[in-house]
């Protein structure tokens, strides 16, 4: 603060200077005055206060590396995603096996998903068809909430276990 301090006061008494000696006009002088350069270096830095409008293109050049942040963080304009509406249907199987390397196919599922669980302790991969199929690789039991329901009408299941074979259940929860 002090450094620009300095150099405006410096800037003021050299356009005094230059008008007292008959360097120029007031306005001249005045020009000179409004000439004055601020640096903002790491090792002098210009302190900044309240809101500060920005124009033009922003950029953040030290992305992706981590920042550090200390504080509270306010996000205002974070979407936040509402808890899906409650479950009023299940679809599920009773417990089933698979020949490793084996698929199956389970028609007839045909629910909006918000919940899947699936029931294992061998590798299994899942996936819950639809528009927007969802793959759920595994090898114990998980239960995977949905933040936005999806539509299912089949559930593909592949044995992933390289002998033996797969045991495993799941249930598909919605509406």
């Amino acid at each position: 603060m002090q450094r620009i301090r300095l150099i405006a006061l410096t800037s003021v008494i050299t356009a005094l200077a230059v008008f007292a000696l008959g360097g120029g006009t007031v306005t001249e002088a005045l020009n000179k005055v409004q000439e004055v350069l601020v640096t903002n270096t790491a090792d002098a830095p210009v302190p900044v206060t309240g809101a500060v409008a920005v124009a033009g293109t922003v950029s953040v050049d030290n992305l992706p590396a981590t920042q550090q942040v200390s504080g509270t963080v306010n996000v205002g304009n974070f979407p936040v995603a509402g808890a899906p509406p409650a479950a009023t249907k299940t679809f599920s199987i009773p417990v089933q096996s698979l020949i490793a390397g084996e698929n199956y196919t389970f028609l007839g599922v045909f629910t909006t998903a918000s919940l899947l669980t699936i029931v294992t302790d061998t590798p299994v991969e899942m996936t819950f068809n639809g528009p927007a199929p969802v793959l759920v690789a595994t090898n114990y039991s998980t239960t995977v909430p949905l933040t936005q329901r999806i539509e299912v009408n089949s559930v593909n299941v592949a044995c992933k276990a390289t002998s033996g074979s797969c045991r495993f259940r799941f249930f598909v929860v919605g509406d």
